[in-house]
C-alpha cells in the first residue's frame, strides 16, 4: 500500500465517512506479501548476525542456546548461509503456490471453474500430471512487456530451483538439472532487464549455479523474491481490471467482506461496532475493508460512491443487518 494511503487510513488528513475506496491488491497477494515482504531485511540480518559470528562474536549473556564457539567461524557462518538459502528457496515456493490456492478460493474474481480446479492443483493434466507453477500461471494470461517477462522467467527459475533441489539427489558426480534449453534462452535474452533492476544480477552465474546444483547466493534469492513480488503484482492487478467492471460491484464486495466479518454466529462482533457512534462504525467498517486490500482512493474507477460507508454506517442496526443480510443472500 502506498505512504498516501497508509496515512489516510491512520486517520491524518482522511476523512473516512467520505471515503471513495477500491481495491488495490486481492487478499491472495495481501497474504503473499505477508509472507515475503520482509524477506531483503530478514536475509541481511541473518547476514549480519552470521558476519559477526565469522569475524570471532560470541554468544550474547543470557541467551539460553546450547553453543559453542566453533573453531573454524568463518566455515559455519558459510554453511548456515547455504542453509538459509536454500530455506527460504522453499519458503518462496511455498509463498508464490499458496497465492495461486488463495486466487482460486477468492468468489468474486472473474475466473473460470476450470481455471480455478488447475490453480488450486485439483484439476490435472492428462496422464494424471500436475500442472507446475508456470503452467497455473499461463491459465489466468500472460505478459508481453520486458519486465514482465523477465520477471516472469525467473519465476519459472524459482520452480525449476526448488524442485531440482527437492527431488533429485545431492549427487555431484551425477548432477540431473531440470534446467531447459528454452528457459535458458529466455533467461539470457532477458539478462540486461535483470541486471539493471534487480542488483546487477548476474544470469550467467545463476545458470551455472543451477547446473551444478548449488545453493542460491544471497544475491540470488533477493532477485527471486523481488522478481515473484513484481510479477504477483502484475498478475493482481491484471486480475483485478477484469474484475471489478462497476460501482455495484466493488460495493457489493465491500459488503461481502463486511458481513463475513461483523455477522458471525452470534453477531457479537456487529453488535459491538453498531454500539458505538456513526463514526467510530466507518473507522471499523474502513478497517474491515482495509484488511480485505481496499484502500482510499479518488480518481481510479470503478470505487465506491463517496457516502457508501457513510450511509451504512448511519442505518440503525435493524437496517444494517438487513442489508448485509440481503447482500448475502443474493450471493448465495
Amino acid at each position: 500500500m502506498s505512504q498516501k494511503a497508509h496515512l489516510s487510513f491512520s486517520g491524518q488528513g482522511f476523512d473516512s465517512s467520505r471515503a471513495t475506496l477500491t481495491i488495490r491488491r486481492t487478499r491472495a497477494f495481501r497474504s503473499f506479501q505477508r509472507a515475503v515482504g520482509d524477506s531483503t531485511l530478514l536475509i541481511n540480518s541473518a547476514y549480519i548476525g552470521l558476519e559477526l559470528i565469522a569475524r570471532g562474536g560470541e554468544k550474547p549473556p543470557g541467551l539460553d542456546i546450547n553453543w559453542s564457539a566453533p573453531k573454524n567461524p568463518r566455515d559455519v557462518a558459510s554453511k548456515s548461509r547455504s542453509l538459509l538459502h536454500a530455506a527460504m528457496l522453499g519458503h518462496l515456493f511455498s509463498a508464490v503456490d499458496n497465492y495461486l490456492y488463495d486466487l482460486a478460493n477468492e468468489p468474486w474474481l472473474q475466473i473460470s471453474t476450470e481455471t480455478r480446479n488447475i490453480l488450486r492443483k485439483s484439476k490435472t493434466k492428462p496422464g494424471n500430471k500436475a500442472y507446475s507453477i508456470p503452467e497455473r500461471f499461463a491459465e489466468i494470461g500472460t505478459f508481453t512487456t520486458d519486465n514482465e517477462l523477465a520477471d516472469e522467467v525467473l519465476l519459472e527459475i524459482l520452480t525449476i530451483w526448488r524442485n531440482q533441489s527437492v527431488h533429485e539427489l545431492r549427487d555431484t558426480e551425477n548432477i540431473r538439472t531440470r534446467l531447459s534449453r528454452s528457459t535458458e534462452d529466455r533467461l539470457l535474452q532477458s539478462a540486461e532487464n535483470l541486471k539493471n533492476r534487480y542488483g546487477k544480477l548476474d544470469a550467467k552465474a545463476l545458470i551455472e549455479h543451477i547446473k551444478e546444483n548449488k545453493t542460491p547466493t544471497r544475491k540470488d534469492i533477493v532477485a527471486l523474491a523481488s522478481a515473484a513480488q513484481n510479477y504477483l503484482r502484475a498478475v493482481d492487478g491484471r486480475l483485478l481490471a477484469g474484475s471489478l467492471n462497476s460501482q455495484e460491484a466493488v460495493q457489493d464486495i465491500a459488503l461481502t467482506e463486511i458481513r463475513n466479518a461483523l455477522l458471525s454466529p452470534n453477531d457479537r462482533a456487529f453488535k459491538v461496532t453498531w454500539g458505538k457512534a456513526p463514526d467510530a462504525r466507518v473507522r471499523r467498517l474502513v478497517a474491515i475493508l482495509q484488511e480485505a486490500g481496499f484502500a482510499p482512493e479518488a480518481k481510479i474507477v470503478p470505487r465506491t460512491s463517496p457516502n457508501f460507508l457513510l450511509s451504512l454506517a448511519e442505518s440503525s442496526a435493524q437496517d444494517a443487518r438487513n442489508r448485509l443480510a440481503q447482500r448475502h443472500d443474493s450471493s448465495s
